[in-house]
């Protein structure tokens, strides 16, 4: 309970719920500098036990459902939808740990560049580093998922009783487990990823308020003719003995060095999105088609489950369980093009924070020349979030899976009316 409440004072204390929710479902480790030999070998145990579990409890509960289960009066597209998602739970049960293991070098170099841009944040730019709120809100997400995944599997149980007949036995925990464990791996998964966008999110935030106040302090400094003319003659003045004397340094030097420290924090930020980008490329292509997929078949059995001439309360159940499960693919694909469209937003909001500086008439030639060079870094490193190139995670792809979900169900529906 103490790592889940305590007061971090660094990243790594602040992710610890996190790391181990992942080491306790078998999805990866990250090794502490504090972990012996020993319990990192223990921790790897672990993993590969859970993971063998969790296949052997998968492969059964597929048999035994696909062989035994007993659907009662449930539509022919229910069916076909249920044990779509029993397959579909199996792929990612089977996949997850090869795309953990794939992507485990990738994580820890993301994190490591993580704290060291931590620490180049404080020491550099004074920025302080909250890692009670990170914290807090891993907590809070962790907690959330959790009752997602119960809200999800209780409905199901409940809406249906008939199809576990008796008590539950351990071959309907299979089948039961076999259906609902895709949502903790998917959120969990997910839960990773979003951290890491949101740490990114948060230092452009802190870049660009910073940026901000550069601006207006130099506009206010411009505007003031006096300071201006007073500075370049102390910079112009010559002494006796003929050699030209080193510029004092002035205010116009200070925003100088600040504005360049800025503009390589924000290369070195544009670097890590990008990395976290390539890491998590491939999970974000696998859940995204998984969702679209499920969701456009979830549609279609609720309006084959309206249609279909069975009983009210069997209508009833297809209807809610299929909608409960919609809910949670869509807010998969919302949550995910959410937070990379205002993460790649902010890091657009330098461009516009730089256009304060053409307002006023900068003096000194340096700091134009790093205003200039700042503003080509940003138009040419734009950050944008993509699933392994083949579409950008942004609200133009949720209206194109709106559109496309839209134009399938029309299709489908059409073609079950001529049969």
């Amino acid at each position: 309970m103490r790592t889940f409440f305590s007061e971090p004072k660094t990243l790594r204390e602040a992710i610890k719920p996190l790391v181990y929710l992942n080491w306790f479902l078998g999805l990866g480790i990250f090794r502490q500098p504090n972990h012996t030999a020993f319990m990192h070998f223990a921790m790897q145990l672990h993993t590969v036990i859970a993971n063998t579990m969790r296949l052997i409890i998968t492969y059964i509960g597929m048999a035994d459902a696909l062989q035994k289960l007993d659907y009662g009066n449930m539509s022919p597209m229910s069916i076909m939808m249920y044990k779509t998602l029993m397959w579909i739970s199996s792929c990612i049960v089977v996949s997850t740990p090869l795309l953990v293991w794939i992507r485990k070098k990738s994580c820890r170099g993301c994190l490591q560049e993580m704290t060291a841009l931590e620490d180049l944040f404080q020491s550099t730019l004074g920025i302080e580093n909250n890692y009670k709120k990170l914290h807090t809100r891993i907590n809070v997400r962790s907690i959330i998922g959790v009752l997602i995944g119960s809200i999800v599997s209780i409905s199901d149980q409940a809406m249906n009783p008939d199809r576990f007949q008796g008590p539950l036995n351990i071959w309907d925990f299979c089948i039961f487990t076999a259906v609902h464990q895709q949502i903790l791996i998917i959120i969990l998964l997910d839960l990773i990823f979003c951290v890491s966008i949101e740490c990114v999110r948060e230092k452009f935030r802190s870049l660009n308020d910073n940026l901000l106040k550069l601006a207006r302090q130099t506009a206010t400094l411009s505007s003031n003719e006096s300071l201006s003319i007073a500075v370049r003659v102390n910079v112009n003045t010559t002494p006796r003995n003929g050699r030209e004397r080193k510029p004092l340094q002035s205010m116009t030097t200070k925003q100088y060095y600040f504005l360049r420290k800025i503009r390589k924090a924000h290369w070195e930020l544009c670097k890590l999105a990008k990395q976290i980008n390539d890491t998590f490329g491939l999970q974000n292509l696998m859940f995204m088609g998984i969702s679209f997929v499920m969701i456009t078949g979830l549609l279609y059995t609720i309006y084959s489950a309206y249609t279909w001439h069975n009983s009210t309360r069997c209508k009833t159940f297809e209807i809610t369980a299929s909608t409960v499960w919609v809910a949670v693919f869509t807010s998969h694909i919302w949550m995910i093009c959410h937070l990379c469209c205002s993460t790649s937003n902010e890091a657009q909001r330098t461009r516009e924070i730089l256009c304060e500086f053409s307002t006023a008439n900068i003096n000194d030639a340096e700091l134009q020349t790093e205003v200039d060079k700042f503003a080509v870094q940003t138009s040419q490193n734009p950050v944008k979030f993509d699933a392994c190139g083949f579409f950008y995670m942004d609200y133009t792809f949720v209206q194109s899976v709106i559109g496309s979900i839209t134009t399938y169900l029309v299709i489908l529906i059409q073609m079950s009316g001529r049969s």
